[in-house]
């Protein structure tokens, strides 16, 4: 197949900025979640912030970089804007070698997610969706699905009606030769949504389910693994400071976190944990090393600011 990976999700301009307490209090921010903004409330956060660094990112976004930038065979579809944002998110993706062909869009601007990390390096996401809620079915190249190996899809395409329907038709078109992994993406999404979300994994043509504790147990309760695992063959669950675990086809496994990590910044854990984990798929790794892979990545992201890795996955392995 032509691809490793291809990633369909909200293609989003990361904003972000050190934020105290009082800050997120004083501006009405929830802590820890993505709050969905408006440009008005956007712009008003921003210009209350100094220091800000700006790069491509979106969860699913995250993940396919992390891949991509460890030498997997990416591509991506996302919707951005024929604006300076959009050039400078598809010039990025070009540079790790992701295929990124999805037509921009006019009249709108690129979304954008202004980051707040806070002292105890957790993050606030205040996000603008812009030109991600135009992605549509006709956007999604029926080829480049079946020509990839596994298909990541991302729970944030809930948000829009139009790229609510990609998630179903994408399922339409997958074959015996590929795989479908979904990532829940976030709590409030899922709260949003979770009646979809339930007939989305019903399909039973979902493989593969990407979430943290307070995601799945939004979706399916205290008693998740009974529940997931009846509708998915592979549930891949992050516990912070606890590891993470995995049930496939009934079996468990658990891998405990690094103890010696010096927490920088929280931002884009779970996107880079799915980018190791999905690389010991993609090298026949089995089970139990899958996860150790996934927390040796979201242990280098968290290590230093920002979502991009700076070590390749094959150096942290050695």
């Amino acid at each position: 197949m032509k691809y490793d990976v291809l990633g369909i999700g909200n293609p989003i301009i990361d904003i972000t900025s050190l934020a105290s307490e009082g800050f997120l209090k004083e501006n009405q921010v929830c802590k820890g979640a993505m709050n969905l903004v408006d440009k008005k409330r956007l712009n008003a956060l921003k210009s209350k912030l100094e220091n800000v660094e700006k790069t491509i990112a979106g969860s699913v976004a995250n993940t396919v970089y992390g891949l991509a930038y460890s030498c997997a065979k990416c591509a991506f579809i996302g919707k951005v804007a024929k604006d300076e944002e959009g050039d400078f998110y598809k010039s990025s993706f070009q540079n790790v070698g992701v295929d990124f062909e999805t037509k921009p869009c006019f009249g709108e601007a690129t979304g954008v997610s202004l980051i707040l990390v806070s002292e105890d390096f957790e993050r606030s996401m205040n996000t603008y969706l812009g030109a991600s809620l135009n992605l549509s079915v006709e956007d999604v190249c029926e080829n480049t699905v079946k020509n990839s190996k596994i298909i990541l899809l991302e729970g944030y395409l809930m948000d829009s009606a139009s790229s609510k329907e990609v998630l179903f038709h994408v399922l339409d078109l997958k074959t015996d030769d590929n795989k479908i992994a979904l990532t829940l993406s976030d709590s409030l999404c899922v709260k949003r949504h979770r009646d979809d979300f339930l007939k989305l994994l019903n399909t039973g043509k979902i493989e593969i389910l990407f979430a943290n504790l307070s995601e799945i147990t939004e979706l399916f309760g205290e008693d998740f693994e009974t529940k997931a695992t009846s509708v998915c063959d592979e549930i891949v669950v992050t516990l912070g400071k606890k590891g993470a675990l995995s049930i496939i086809k009934g079996d468990k496994f658990k891998a405990n976190a690094k103890g010696n990590v010096i927490i920088k910044d929280t931002t884009g854990a779970g996107d880079l944990f799915a980018s190791g984990y999905l690389y010991g798929i993609l090298h026949n790794k089995p089970p139990l090393q899958r996860l150790e892979i996934g927390i040796l990545s979201a242990s280098e992201i968290i290590s230093h600011f920002g979502t991009k890795p700076k070590i390749k996955l094959k150096e942290l392995m050695n």
